[in-house]
């Protein structure tokens, strides 16, 4: 969904930019969306985070994606509330989660530390935490559902990453193209690249993310040391964004200080 709007986003820019007209497609493609994906509780749960974000334009409003997520979230339960007893809802949101309130934290946070200048080491910093922050975040559901814990997670996910956003978005390219007259034939050779790209994803799945070996079995204490580094990870974040502002504030004071002092010396 991401991808697809994404998109979609880029081409309204580009070309023709109506925030109404924006919103109301990209509300139309959501919800087909998730009618070929069949409604499944994960799927809407993303829909209705992106319909906050497509709707943010049209009343001028900032969209923040950890709002929109409690508000999915708060909506699906009030609509079905056994939905909380679905693992793949259970999954969904954790993962969601991570992504949108830890992962940009640690992201920044390494990317400043190490002195990441360029583009493909940023992109690969950002991609290795976000797949280590949504896999330790799903890990007590996971093994306390499955009693294992796959250690190749974010290998896989950063394998992946890369090709899956290609296969999406050169597949979704292919089908507009192939719907236009007189330009269809374009068409065929990107749908050949991505189905090379969905080959390499297989393949990476089959053989990587799937290995028996690197697939290990934990019970209750596995759950309670991941919950422990989750609420480290949150209590890190929390006191360094503390110290942040509390390094600023004392900077803003001692120039406002010496300011004062320079004045009341002339």
């Amino acid at each position: 969904i991401s991808i697809i709007i994404g998109l979609l986003f880029k081409l309204f820019e580009k070309f023709y930019y109506n925030r109404y007209i924006k919103c109301l497609v990209s509300a139309s493609a959501i919800f087909l969306i998730s009618a070929v994906c069949g409604f499944t509780l994960s799927v809407v749960r993303a829909g209705i985070m992106f319909l906050f974000f497509v709707l943010s334009p049209v009343f001028l409003r900032k969209n923040d994606s950890l709002n929109s997520l409690g508000s999915a979230v708060v909506l699906i339960l009030y609509i079905t509330p056994l939905s909380i007893l679905s693992v793949g809802f259970q999954l969904s949101v954790a993962a969601t989660l991570a992504v949108v309130w830890i992962a940009p934290f640690y992201t920044d946070l390494i990317i400043s530390k190490l002195f990441i200048k360029n583009r493909l080491g940023k992109s690969f910093v950002s991609v290795l935490t976000v797949s280590t922050s949504a896999m330790i975040f799903t890990a007590p559901i996971t093994i306390n559902v499955f009693g294992t814990y796959a250690l190749l997670a974010p290998v896989s996910f950063l394998l992946v990453t890369f090709p899956v956003t290609c296969a999406l978005s050169i597949n979704s390219l292919a089908l507009l193209l192939s719907s236009v007259k007189g330009i269809s034939v374009i068409s065929k050779p990107l749908f050949f690249l991505s189905g090379l790209c969905a080959r390499y994803v297989k393949l990476i799945v089959d053989n990587i993310g799937q290995l028996d070996f690197m697939l290990i079995k934990s019970g209750i204490v596995a759950i309670i040391v991941f919950a422990f580094i989750i609420l480290a990870l949150i209590a890190v974040m929390y006191l360094y964004k503390y110290y942040i502002k509390r390094i600023r504030r004392q900077f803003v004071t001692e120039v406002k200080t010496r300011g004062y002092s320079k004045r009341k010396n002339a």
